[in-house]
C-alpha cells in the first residue's frame, strides 16, 4: 500500500501557470511614428508613460517590457528614448524599425 502511494500518477499533474504581461506593450507602428524633434509629450502620446525615468539622465526614457509565459518561459524587451536640453526626440535605437535589445528566454523546471 505504502509503495502505491509513491508511484502516483499525480505527480505528473502540473498546477496551472498563469500568463503574466507587464510593462509598457510597443507595436512596430508605434516605433515608426517617432520622428527626431518631437516634444516629450509627443512621444508620450506615441509611445505611453515610461516606465522608467532616471533622476541622473533626465534626458532619457525607458520603456520596459516582460511577458512570461505559464509553461515555456520568459521575454524581456527594453527600448529607450533620448532627449536634447530643449526637450526633443534627438534617438532612439530604432525609429524605423521595432528592436528587442535584450531578450531572454528562461526554461521552468517542472517537477515530475
Amino acid at each position: 500500500m505504502l509503495l502505491a502511494a509513491c508511484s502516483s500518477p499525480l505527480k505528473s499533474i502540473n498546477a496551472y501557470k498563469i500568463d503574466i504581461q507587464q510593462g509598457n506593450v510597443l507595436t512596430q507602428e508605434m516605433v515608426a511614428q517617432l520622428k527626431p524633434g518631437q516634444t516629450r509629450e509627443q512621444v508620450r502620446f506615441i509611445l505611453g508613460t515610461p516606465l522608467l525615468t532616471d533622476v541622473f539622465h533626465q534626458d532619457r526614457w525607458d520603456y520596459a517590457y516582460s511577458y512570461r509565459n505559464g509553461r515555456t518561459g520568459e521575454v524581456t524587451r527594453y527600448f529607450s528614448v533620448f532627449f536634447d536640453q530643449s526637450n526633443r526626440l534627438v534617438k532612439s535605437p530604432a525609429t524605423s524599425k521595432w528592436r528587442v535589445l535584450k531578450t531572454s528566454a528562461r526554461r521552468r523546471r517542472t517537477r515530475g
